[in-house]
């Protein structure tokens, strides 16, 4: 069983909690200091309220470029990354012309079947050729 140290969860658990009370006191000092902003959508209900995407706008913006990166290569061992820049504080990203090479260190292909093999993947494709591709059983086991 893998144990994490008490002071590496002692400090995680105190950054999360931080970094929520900050985002509660910027949410409440927002409701104060906006309040005699109007509103242009008079009579339509929110579609969120505050508490309800406070994770999005106070968390996620800030760690989503850490998470859903669009891959320009095969998904080997090393894979080409897009790079992706904001103007709105992470609200949105764009993506760029340019790539990055980067270590795959979260994917499920531990064989490395999901890459251009010079030995095995003309040999795959000719197979499929011959013999296509199909599903079968026994009687028995249907």
């Amino acid at each position: 069983m893998i144990t994490i140290p008490y002071l590496t969860a002692v400090s995680t658990y105190f950054s999360y909690g931080l970094l929520f009370a900050f985002g509660q006191l910027r949410d409440y000092s927002r409701l104060i200091f906006d309040w005699w902003s109007t509103n242009n959508l008079q009579g339509y209900a929110p579609i969120c309220l505050a508490h309800e995407d406070f994770y999005i706008r106070r968390l996620y913006h800030r760690i989503q470029d850490c998470f859903g990166r669009p891959i320009a290569s095969a998904p080997d061992a090393w894979v080409d990354v897009v790079e992706r820049y904001s103007n709105d504080n992470n609200k949105t990203l764009k993506r760029t012309t340019k790539s990055k090479r980067c270590l795959n260190l979260g994917s499920y292909n531990y064989l490395g079947f999901g890459s251009f093999d010079e030995y095995c993947t003309p040999r795959v494709i000719e197979s499929l050729k011959k013999f296509s591709a199909s599903t079968c059983s026994s009687r028995v086991d249907a």
